[in-house]
This record gives structure tokens, C-alpha cells and sequence, in this order.
């Protein structure tokens, strides 16, 4: 043999826990490789009965051997029995091949059945199918016998558009269900889509026939859209395509002919023509001339084209600005109109005074007093000023009755009293008057009863009455006496009427009787007679006669305030002659006449005390009379009653909740008081009952449409004292509750964490974010890493990790904002589950890392190489004899290489293999065989602590007396080969090449 490969390495020093380390390792490294060994063998086992296929041929081949089509993935293939059959074969392609040698196609099956399917296929597809029998007593397979079959076609989903129609694409509304029906004739399941180009989509896997429907929201005016719909079954995918434009926005135009009109000090009316396309008209009031939309007072939004603003201010200028608003779009016309107006203002108005107006006898003390009133309830600034230096004031006052307490006053003097008052805007004032009395003057018979030298029917007769009067107010001592005597009578009174009984008068009798009066200041007297005659008759002169031309109308029935002087008035008493000479009137209808006869047919009156009474006019026309009574109701003077807010309502209210307020109603009289309410401008309740005032109540309402709502109240007691609307709350009432929604919303997030770069879907319904009952209008999300997104469903993926708040804001069809926060744990390892993805890389990975490490303790810590210096030279010489030996140094590696006698190559272990010598069969002379023959020989391998050259193991410890043997048999190996070649060859005797680092 020539060119041997030689290769002389040792071990330094080897430990044996580098040998356990080592084996260890290597241990698992052959059971990684077991699986690939095995497939191996498996393989050249498979090839080896390949190749024996073609030793010989069996004649019988599978009969009746014919393929059939199922369905669009199945073939059936089917063949008859034969007892010399033991096994067949079969082979597909799709490539018709006329060359088919068994093993160059697909094996499908090996199988001793007589029939099998061919599953999993591709629709419309031919396969080609080549079956061969197998004999296992002879140990041939036969020639092949070929058939084919297509699988059915697959048919592609079908999509229909069903809403919108195709032809109505144009012009759609901002908001519509797109409504798509996706069929297959195959009946698959089909994994279908529906984007939208403003990123809504729909995806859904759902049986054949199913129908979707993708809502669009919020889509633009006057905007070009497109819809792609993609259905896919289990081979095929099928696309349409749709284009749409939005219609433009239903603005409407402004009102018009926008005008007010002041009715009251706390009304003002409102007329307009409802704009262009314009649903309902929105009108704010403002103390400002100018403003914008939401930052005045909301009073009207509605569909009529009138509206009275109440509950106003007095004179106070009100400016008023009106939208237009579209309901299908929500638009709003920016463009507005304006009215101005002033409330009206009522002038404080004087009543009668106390003492009236031009009264004479006034005492020297008293207390004057008048009721100031104010229609618009504004506070007061008033003062009385009396002519004798006497004056009082009061500021901010309330309407009602003043006083000024007169003192020291003189005797028969005329007093004026000025009345001033404003409210603010406006002034009123007047000047009374009045006559302090005489110095003492005797007491006044004013009125009597019969009079003298009446007649007096026999069955009136019952009381002798006297009205007396003193100026002073002194008490005075009375006595009547009756003659013939038919009663008497005696008292100390003050000023009223006296009364004395008559019992058994004879009628037709004359009777005189006698009236004594004693001042108790002066202690005089005064006496007065007077007579009557009795008769049968129920007429007596000065009574009422029945007349046709002459009526009595006493007015009223009339309503007053104790000691407030009351006016009466018979104005519409009639005669036919118009010629009414006379009035009196009996304040108290009990039967004495409070006046005299007066040509005049009003009078005032002061009742002192609250009571109800009945007035009594009579009027006479000199021939006959007439007389006509109605009520007088006095009361108290009333404050109108007050309410209070107990504690700030809630003033945001939702659809079909129940909204709630405590309200005390008071009154400083301390009525009763009841009241009603009004939820809004067109819902107000009737009466309440009466209860006491300073009562809490507590009431609730339930609003069924969203909107602003002015909640006003007005209180009133049992007197009728109403007070004014007030308006307790203004209430916002929404379709949903935020805060409960947010609430309910906590724990519903499921995708708290993830890994970085991995791609989240987000759907704002189902992750959490919104409520499936809730209708939105926009969606917005911040991810927490700066990145952004809109629509109801988004991707997101994150590049680091860490923990990001993802909040998506919401805007709901109410105008309300949701904004709802998640946190989100994004990890920066691979998960589990990528882990096991990842497993074949690993084992690559773990493999490669094995196998550097063997090299690593096989080259480094054990395969220490010894220079060839320390080769002995003889071995060197012996060698060179064989064949060039070339010393190299590569990659830290010190070794021999040898030039190859027959091609002059030079190798290096591990870089190449180096040519042997091989007998040949032939002539014996030696020819090159390229591929290393491991049978022939092994080149030298590490063993430890020794190395191989040609198969003999040379130890380090005892390296001379090994070579020294090794070099007999060298030089008989050279002999043997010598004898076989010409020793002449130059080709066999080179000099050696050393080369050292």
C-alpha cells in the first residue's frame, strides 16, 4: 500500500472525571441521534427491497385495478382478490408519466386489502394511480398497471348583498347595516370577512347560507367608502367588492321672522318660522347680546313655532337666540337669529289709608297706616313723612302694610302724611290728609231706630237702636225710656250701637221716647226725644217699596284685609228714570244704617277684624226703594309662602330612573300650604293636598326622553297666597348611567397580559370597554405607549414590556363620555406556548451545542498534539520511503500529511482524504480508489492515552520499544510492496519537506 496516512498524536494527561464528563455528554448525544440512525436504516432497508424489485418480475398483476372519484378530496381505488396476491402497492402522481418505475411516485398505500380511498386531495385535480402485486413466496413484485380520476370541482361561496341594494349605493345615510349573505353549494363552513375602508369589519366563521350584518357608524358626509367581502371555504376564496358615498349632511337652515313680545313683568312670548329641513327649533336666553351655543339658558327645543318664556325677572332686558335642528343627523344650523325684549315693570301701587283720606276727628294719637303693594313682588324702599316732623323708612323691604305711630298731635289741626315708594325702577308717591278732632265735644247721636216720627210695622218692632259716637272716644253713660213705657234701658259704653228691648207695643199707639247721654270726661248731659206710631202694615215709609224701575246692586261679593280700608262700590244700581238720589249702606247688615243718605255711590270701609260679613246697600229714587246684599270676606293680611331647597339636588338624571328632590314649603302666617309641579315646559302636575308648612317632602319623577329639564315648583297656602315658580333644579337626563356602566365594566377584561411583538386584537364590546347594550357614536384608545387607534375593533402589538393602561373613550349616542382604563402586563420572554413552537430550533440548537462541546474536550482538553520533532528520525527516514511527509501547522493542530506517490497530492486529516492503494483483481498493479475504503484501512484514531498507526496501538509510556517494533514491520511492508513495484520510480523516493511554525 502506498501514500499511508499517518498521524501520531497522545494525551498529556487525561483525568478520569474528563473521561466520566466526556462520556456522559456523548451518551446523550447518541440518543439524540437514535431517531435519525433509525430513519436511516429504515431507508436503506426501504431501498434495499426497492432494488430487489427489479431481480425479476411476477407476471400477475392487480386485476381490475380502477380508480373512482367520491367528491371533490376522495378517490377510491379498487381491485380484485387473488390468493397469489399477498401485498399491493400503489403509487400516485398528478404528472402523467409514461417511465413509472416502482418507488420514483408517492406511495399512498401497501396494503393486502383489495380496495382503498385516497383522502385529503385537491378539487378538480386528475391523479394518475400505478398499482403493483407482491408475491412473497417467490419474493417478486409484478409490472405496474396505471389508472386516473379527477376529483369533483369545488364550487366557490356565493356573496350577496341584500342591504343596501346595489342600486341604491349613491347616497346612504352616516349610519347603516350592511347586510351580506354568503352561501356555498358544497355546504362548507365558511371563514368569511367584511371590512369596511374606514377600518369597521366583521369576521366571522359560520355554516353556508348564513347572513351578517355589519353596522357602520359614524361614517362621514359627502364621503366615498368602500366594502370588500371575502368568503373562503375549505379550498377556494371568493372577493367582491363594493363602493359607496354618504349623502350629504341634512343641515337645515336658520329660523326665520324670530321675534318677542313682553305680555308681563315676568313673561315674554316668542314667535319663528321653523327653518328649511329643520325638526325642532333650540332657543337659549341670555343677559348677554351675543354667545354661543351651550353658553346661554336652554328654554325651548321643540316642533312648535311659539313658546312663552316665563318665570322672568321684572324689567330686565333678555336676549334670545334660536338654532335649527336636523333629528336624523343631529345637526345643528351654526348660523342663528336673535330677539330682544324688556319684562314689564309694575309701579308700587298705595291702597286706602287708615284714618281714610280728608277724615275728620282724628284722636291726638294713632297709628296710620296704608298697604303698599308691588304686583312683582320687587323689594321696597319707602318712607311716611307727616307734616309734623314725624317720619319713618325701611330699605329692601317687602310689599305689604306700613305704619308710622302720630303722637302729641293738636286739637282741630289738618295733617298731611306723604307717601313715597319705589322698587328700584320705578316711583310712586302720594299725600293724604286728615283733621285731628274739636276739644272735647259731647258724644254724637248718629243713626236711629225707628226713626222720629216714623211708622213701624208691628212685627219689626223689637229693638230701640242708637248709634252714638264720641270723638274723644270717652266712655259715656245712656239711658232710653218709652212712653207710654214698652222698655227701658241703661249702660256705660264707648262709642257703638245701643240697644234697648220693646216688648208688647199696641199698634196704632203713639210712643215718644227719651234719650240721656253723659260724657264721662265733661260730665254733661245731653237728651234727645223722639216718637213712632205702630201699625199692622209690613210697609212703613222709608223701607223698601217694590219698584220695576229701580234695582239695587250692592257689587261684590268683596274680599279685604282687616283694618285695610275696603271700597264698595253700587255703581250698577239702576232706575229707569235715572234719577237715583240716594245710598246707604249697612256694613254688617244688622239692621241699623252705618250711613246717611249720600248722593254718592261708593264708600270704603274698615273692618278691624278678619271675619266674613254681609253688606247691605239701599237705594231710593224719592218715590220708592230697593235694597241688594253680598259677602264681604276679610282676612288677615296673607304673606305669600316661601320654599326652600333642603339639600342640592342631583342635577344628572337618566331615561326611566327615578330622580329625586327634598323641598319645605313655609309660610310666615303659618297656613297651611300645598303645591304642584312642573317636570317640564309641557308636563305639570295638579294640586297637591294641604299640609302644614315647614313640612319636608320628598318627590321623585321618572323623564322618558333625554334632554335638558327646568324642574320649577310653586307653592300655595290655604288664604290663596300664591307664591312664584321656582325653579329648584335644572336636570340633565341621559339614556345611560356612566358611573354604574364603569362600575359594571371592572373585571371584564381578560387580556391582562401578553408577549411583546405579539399582535392583540381588541373589540370594544367584547374586551371590556363598552357595554353591549350601549350605542356609541366614536371610539378612541390610547394603548399607553403613545400609539393610538379609533373604531370598535383594533390590533395592537407592544415593543417592550412592561405595563401599559389602555384606556378606549367612548362617545355614546346621548352625548355622554365613556372612558374606561384596563392594564395590560406585557412580558419581554417567550411564553410557554412559543417555547413549544420553538422545539425543533432548540434541538437544532442543543444539538450544535453538544457537538461543539465533544470538539471542544477532543481537541483542546484531551488531543493534545506532539510536534514531529519529537517523532523518532528513523521512522521519518522509513517513511520517507513510502511517500513525501509534509509537517503543517493548522488551526493550533501540529501533524503529518504525506504527498501521494501516485498524484502528488498533499492531505491533511480532517481536510481530506487521502488516496490508498488497493490491490487490483486484475493485473496487480495498484489503481487509485477515490473513495476511502474502510475495509483496507483506518486511518489513525485517538484512543485515550495512545494512538493507532496501521491498526497498532502505540502507547506514550513506552513509545521507543513501540516504535522500534513498529519499524520491523514498516520494513516488511516495504519489502511486500517493493517486490510488486519498480524501486526505481522516481515517484517513490522524494525528499522530506519540513516546515515548522
Amino acid at each position: 500500500m502506498r501514500g499511508i496516512l499517518f498521524q501520531y498524536s497522545v494525551n498529556q494527561k487525561i483525568y478520569w472525571k474528563k473521561i466520566i464528563t466526556i462520556s456522559i455528554v456523548f451518551f446523550f448525544f447518541l440518543i439524540s441521534i437514535v431517531p435519525i440512525w433509525d430513519h436511516g436504516v429504515k431507508k436503506a432497508e426501504q431501498n434495499q427491497s426497492l432494488e430487489s424489485d427489479n431481480s425479476g418480475n411476477f407476471s400477475m398483476l392487480p386485476e381490475n385495478f380502477s380508480a373512482t372519484s367520491l367528491n371533490r378530496f376522495q378517490i377510491r381505488m379498487e381491485w380484485t382478490e387473488n390468493d397469489s396476491i399477498d401485498w399491493t402497492w400503489i403509487e400516485y402522481t398528478v404528472s402523467y408519466d409514461t417511465t413509472w418505475e416502482r418507488g420514483e411516485h408517492q406511495n399512498v398505500t401497501n396494503t393486502t386489502s383489495t380496495h382503498f380511498i385516497h383522502e385529503n386531495l385537491e378539487p378538480n385535480t386528475m391523479y394518475y394511480y400505478k398499482a403493483w402485486s407482491w408475491n412473497n413466496t417467490m419474493k417478486q413484485w409484478s409490472n405496474g398497471t396505471m389508472v386516473n380520476a379527477t376529483t369533483e370541482n369545488n364550487s366557490l361561496p356565493s356573496i350577496e348583498l341584500l342591504n343596501p341594494s346595489v342600486e341604491s349605493l349613491d347616497s346612504l345615510d352616516p349610519e347603516i347595516q350592511w347586510i351580506i349573505k354568503v352561501d356555498d353549494a358544497d355546504e362548507d363552513m365558511i371563514s368569511w370577512s367584511i371590512v369596511c375602508s374606514n377600518n369597521q369589519s366583521l369576521h366571522c366563521n359560520t355554516p353556508h347560507g348564513t347572513t351578517r350584518c355589519l353596522t357602520l357608524q359614524n361614517l362621514n358626509f359627502s364621503t366615498q367608502y368602500h366594502i370588500w367581502v371575502n368568503a373562503t371555504d375549505c379550498c377556494e376564496t371568493n372577493s367582491e367588492q363594493y363602493s359607496f358615498t354618504v349623502r350629504d349632511i341634512y343641515m337645515p337652515t336658520k329660523p326665520s321672522s324670530f321675534s318677542s313680545e313682553t305680555i308681563s313683568s315676568t313673561a315674554i312670548k316668542l314667535y319663528w318660522n321653523k327653518g328649511y329641513r329643520a325638526d325642532e327649533t333650540y332657543i337659549e336666553l341670555n343677559n348677554e347680546s351675543s354667545w354661543k351655543r351651550g353658553n346661554g339658558t336652554p328654554v325651548f327645543k321643540g316642533e312648535e313655532t311659539s313658546f312663552v318664556s316665563m318665570s322672568l325677572d321684572p324689567h330686565t332686558t333678555y336676549y334670545f337666540q334660536a338654532w335649527s335642528w336636523n333629528r336624523t343627523d343631529n345637526a345643528y344650523q351654526e348660523e342663528y337669529v336673535v330677539t330682544e325684549s324688556k319684562t314689564l315693570n309694575t309701579i308700587p301701587e298705595f291702597g286706602i289709608p287708615t284714618p281714610p283720606d280728608q277724615s275728620k276727628t282724628q284722636p291726638l294719637t294713632l297709628t296710620w297706616m296704608i298697604n303698599i303693594h308691588d304686583e312683582d313682588l320687587d323689594s321696597l324702599n319707602w318712607t311716611i313723612t307727616c307734616n309734623n316732623g314725624q317720619w319713618t323708612n325701611e330699605t329692601n323691604d317687602r310689599p305689604g302694610i306700613k305704619s308710622i305711630d302720630l303722637t302729641d298731635l293738636e286739637y282741630n289741626q289738618e295733617y298731611t302724611v306723604e307717601v313715597k315708594a319705589t322698587d328700584g325702577i320705578d316711583k310712586a308717591q302720594h299725600l293724604y290728609s286728615f283733621f285731628t278732632k274739636s276739644e272735647n265735644v259731647l258724644p254724637e247721636i248718629n243713626e236711629i231706630f225707628p226713626k222720629d216720627n216714623s211708622e213701624i210695622a208691628l212685627k219689626d218692632l223689637h229693638n230701640i237702636t242708637v248709634n252714638i259716637s264720641d270723638l274723644e272716644n270717652d266712655s259715656f253713660y245712656w239711658n232710653i225710656t218709652t212712653t207710654p213705657s214698652i222698655g227701658t234701658a241703661s249702660n256705660t259704653t264707648t262709642s257703638g250701637i245701643i240697644h234697648c228691648p220693646v216688648s208688647n207695643p199696641t199698634i196704632d199707639q203713639t210712643y215718644t221716647w227719651n234719650l240721656s247721654i253723659q260724657d264721662q270726661s265733661m260730665m254733661k248731659w245731653k237728651n234727645q226725644s223722639y216718637c213712632f206710631t205702630v201699625i199692622n202694615s209690613s210697609k212703613t215709609k222709608n223701607e223698601d217699596i217694590d219698584s220695576d224701575d229701580l234695582t239695587a246692586d250692592a257689587g261684590g261679593p268683596y274680599e279685604g284685609i282687616s283694618k285695610t280700608p275696603l271700597e264698595f262700590d253700587a255703581k250698577n244700581s239702576q232706575s229707569e228714570q235715572n234719577n237715583i238720589t240716594g245710598y246707604r249702606w249697612d256694613f254688617e247688615n244688622d239692621g241699623t244704617w252705618d250711613t246717611e243718605w249720600m248722593n254718592q255711590s261708593t264708600i270704603t270701609h274698615t273692618y278691624e277684624t278678619a271675619d266674613d260679613y254681609i253688606l247691605r246697600l239701599q237705594v231710593t229714587n224719592e218715590e220708592s226703594f230697593a235694597s241688594d246684599t253680598t259677602e264681604v270676606i276679610i282676612v288677615e293680611y296673607n304673606n305669600p309662602p316661601t320654599l326652600t331647597t333642603i339639600d342640592d339636588p342631583t342635577y344628572t338624571a337618566f331615561v326611566n330612573q327615578s330622580w329625586t328632590v327634598r323641598l319645605r314649603p313655609n309660610d310666615l302666617d303659618n297656613d297651611q300650604v300645598r303645591y304642584k309641579i312642573k317636570w317640564s315646559e309641557n308636563e305639570e302636575e295638579s294640586w297637591s293636598s294641604y299640609q302644614d308648612s315647614g313640612t319636608e317632602i320628598e318627590i321623585s319623577h321618572l323623564w322618558n326622553t333625554t334632554g335638558t329639564k327646568q324642574v320649577k315648583v310653586q307653592v300655595e297656602d290655604s288664604n290663596h297666597a300664591v307664591s312664584k315658580w321656582y325653579t329648584i333644579a335644572v336636570v340633565s337626563v341621559y339614556k345611560y348611567n356612566i358611573t354604574q356602566i364603569e362600575e359594571e365594566l371592572v373585571g371584564l377584561f381578560t387580556k391582562t397580559t401578553a408577549e411583546s411583538h405579539e399582535t392583540l386584537h381588541f373589540n370594544a364590546y367584547e374586551d371590556g370597554f363598552i357595554p353591549l347594550d350601549v350605542k356609541i357614536v366614536s371610539v378612541s384608545w390610547s394603548f399607553g405607549d403613545e400609539s393610538t387607534a379609533s373604531g370598535i375593533q383594533v390590533n395592537h402589538s407592544y415593543e417592550k414590556g412592561g405595563t401599559y393602561t389602555i384606556t378606549c373613550v367612548s362617545i355614546t349616542d346621548d352625548n355622554q363620555i365613556l372612558s374606561i382604563d384596563h392594564t395590560i402586563s406585557i412580558s419581554s420572554e417567550a411564553s410557554l406556548a412559543s417555547v413549544v413552537n420553538s422545539l425543533p430550533i432548540i434541538w437544532i440548537g442543543l444539538f450544535a451545542v453538544i457537538l461543539v462541546f465533544l470538539l471542544f474536550f477532543y481537541f483542546v482538553m484531551i488531543k493534545k498534539q506532539i510536534s514531529p520533532q519529537k517523532i523518532p528520525s528513523f521512522i521519518i527516514q522509513r517513511l520517507s520511503k513510502i511517500g513525501s511527509m509534509i509537517s503543517i501547522i493548522k488551526e493550533k493542530k501540529i501533524g503529518l500529511t504525506l504527498k501521494n506517490p501516485k498524484n502528488s497530492s498533499h492531505n491533511f486529516l480532517g481536510e481530506n482524504i487521502v488516496p490508498a492503494w488497493q490491490e487490483s483483481s486484475k493485473d496487480n498493479k495498484p489503481e487509485i480508489k477515490n473513495d476511502w475504503d474502510e475495509e483496507v484501512y483506518k486511518p489513525m484514531t485517538f484512543k485515550g492515552t495512545y494512538c493507532e498507526i496501521m491498526g497498532k496501538k502505540i502507547h506514550e509510556e513506552n513509545l521507543q520499544d513501540q516504535l522500534n517494533k513498529l519499524d520491523s514491520e514498516i520494513n516488511s511492508h516495504d519489502k511486500h510492496i517493493n517486490g510488486s513495484q519498480n524501486k526505481d520510480d522516481d515517484t517513490y523516493d522524494q525528499s522530506l519537506e519540513y516546515k515548522n511554525n
